[in-house]
């Protein structure tokens, strides 16, 4: 039995992850992910002390997920992205993004995403910005080759603070935002927003906390939420929360669930009919449909653009 040992953040005890079993894994993610969530909210917003924590988090995340992968047998595709959203997000750019625009992904994660798009002859002429708070070996390898890769270590309010205002054609987050921390939201939202170009796409994938969406992968039945996701919202919600940054809809997503096939259409009158049938959808008792439908209706999955402001 291959030993992997890690040190609990909460007491420092020294465990074996080898030796644990699926379910012991499981239950070690809640457990500790209740006290990270309790310990990150008590310490300042934007603090050192918050943001090393967070580093810290990530490792010891990673460590328990890679092994609960191992002892599954494949790796966890939605960390950094999935495959049907990175095909959804190439013809957006190709619809987009000019050559020499400039493309953002907020947490790379393991980098999928990005080395999808460095494979593709077509995206060559785009400069390829990313940021995570632990990036790969393997990436730092690619940014070393790929003279339009730029890769920066840290937060994603940190990272993107660094480039000119109005400079990003194209802004990505999968599975990002929800790790964002309340006291820190209308900060962080504030600085994406002073980067955007006008009509600059922001392409965004949000767990929808009606969706009764599936986190058994990390935490069998102990819980139905994850206790690292501080930012889960109705699709209303995060539509208004985006229109306080000039930052609208732009195309109306549906896809068919169980496959990677995904649909986009530029439609208002689709939007609205998507936006009230949520309060619907929500209060449908039987979980596998009300689940079905919002998969189906990609409740999770925004395509919105920068609006041009009124002269």
């Amino acid at each position: 039995m291959m030993e992997k040992f890690i040190s609990k953040l909460s007491t420092g005890e020294q465990i074996d992850l080898g030796r644990m079993s699926v379910v012991q894994l499981q239950k070690l993610l809640y457990d500790e992910g209740v006290l990270f969530r309790d310990k990150t909210l008590s310490l300042p917003p934007f603090s050192k002390a918050r943001k090393d924590f967070q580093s810290e988090i990530r490792v010891f995340i990673e460590a328990i997920v890679d092994e609960l992968s191992r002892k599954r047998g494949y790796k966890l595709g939605s960390q950094g992205a999935s495959i049907k959203t990175v095909k959804l997000l190439k013809r957006l750019l190709k619809k987009n993004l000019c050559s020499g625009g400039a493309f953002f992904e907020a947490g790379v994660g393991r980098g999928y995403a990005i080395e999808q798009l460095l494979s593709s002859s077509e995206f060559e002429g785009v400069s390829i910005i990313g940021c995570d708070f632990h990036l790969s070996s393997k990436l730092l390898k690619l940014a070393q080759e790929k003279t339009n890769l730029c890769l920066l270590k840290g937060d994603v309010k940190d990272c993107i603070s660094k480039l000119p205002d109005d400079s990003i054609d194209f802004f990505y987050a999968d599975n990002v935002i929800e790790h964002f921390i309340p006291d820190e939201v209308d900060a962080i939202f504030t600085e994406i927003a002073k980067k955007l170009k006008p009509s600059a796409v922001v392409f965004l994938i949000i767990p929808n906390r009606y969706s009764g969406h599936n986190v058994s992968y990390f935490y069998s039945s102990f819980t139905s939420q994850d206790p690292n996701h501080y930012m889960e919202m109705s699709f209303n919600e995060t539509t208004e929360l985006m229109a306080k940054y000039n930052v609208v809809h732009s195309e109306v997503c549906a896809l068919i669930p169980k496959t990677n096939i995904i649909f986009s259409v530029e439609s208002p009158i689709l939007l609205k009919i998507k936006l009230r049938f949520e309060a619907f959808a929500r209060k449908i008792p039987i979980r596998f449909l009300r689940r079905f439908l919002f998969v189906a209706l990609a409740y999770n999955i925004y395509v919105l653009r920068k609006a041009q402001k009124a002269s």
